[in-house]
């Protein structure tokens, strides 16, 4: 009835054993883990059989390379709890992370519960969303700023109710980079409720060589494609009248600088 943990792997045979250590000892004992590797070519699949082989309640599934979009999806395609929570392999969460952030979602009825973030770069934490108490919102607008824009994006701080997931066909998009704006984007718009969570983690880890730094054609190409599938999606599911929504796309959806819930309550 609790929380399936969902892990995308690529390459990731520096950092899977200290994420799987992490989760192992989370003070919430009734989750499972899915790692998903997504076509690893180093040793991240014999590191997650080593712990596999220890502890019951991990599950490895191995694809072709495809991205962490279509890790994901194919996580939650295999998920079997009440709710998923997403960990990038080379970030950390808090002892009590997933524990907190079940009990709110119970208790406020919530299709996602979310957590403070924390973003390590070096030797450098730099707090990035912190709640000093737990709300509960279902206005669209409230719910837009009560996530903190622009960090509403990231799907790593925040556990989502699955059958409200799979009732509104949310996905992820199988592109290599922004694959899970789309993701919080539809959920948000479609969730009832969202409540906040104070005292808790996720630990975001902010390497020079991890996707969101390349700045190459193709990411770029991706990006393209990511606001035409958003105004697709969202003229069809938002109240958001097209011309707001369209700014809503090209001036927010990908960029750090723009809060979404200011073009929301005009």
């Amino acid at each position: 009835m609790s929380v399936s943990v969902i892990i995308p792997a690529y390459n990731v045979e520096e950092y899977i054993g200290t994420c799987l250590s992490c989760l192992t000892q989370q003070s919430l004992k009734d989750i499972e883990i899915i790692c998903v590797d997504d076509g690893s070519t180093d040793r991240t699949v014999d590191i997650i059989k080593e712990y596999l082989n220890i502890d019951s309640r991990i599950k490895l599934l191995i694809q072709k390379h495809a991205g962490a979009g279509a890790a994901r999806n194919n996580g939650m395609d295999n998920a079997t709890r009440k709710y998923i929570s997403f960990i990038d392999a080379d970030d950390k969460i808090d002892f009590n992370f997933l524990q907190l952030l079940f009990e709110k979602a119970e208790a406020y009825d919530a299709d996602i519960a979310a957590a403070g973030l924390i973003r390590i770069k070096g030797k450098l934490n730099k707090k990035l969303v912190d709640y000093k108490k737990s709300e509960k919102t279902l206005d669209l607008a409230q719910k837009t700023k009560l996530l903190r824009y622009p960090y509403i994006e990231s799907v790593a701080n925040k556990l989502f109710r699955l059958d409200f997931i799979k009732k509104n066909n949310i996905c992820f998009q199988t592109i290599e980079t922004s694959e899970d704006k789309l993701f919080v984007l539809q959920s948000i718009l479609k969730c009832k409720n969202v409540v906040s969570v104070p005292n808790t983690n996720y630990y975001y880890c902010d390497r020079f060589n991890s996707s969101v730094h390349k700045k190459d054609k193709k990411t770029k190409a991706n990006k393209k494609l990511m606001r035409m599938f958003a105004i697709k999606l969202l003229q069809k599911d938002s109240e958001i009248g097209l011309r707001r929504l369209v700014r809503l796309i090209k001036l927010s959806l990908f960029s750090k600088k723009r809060y979404i819930y200011k073009l929301l309550v005009k």
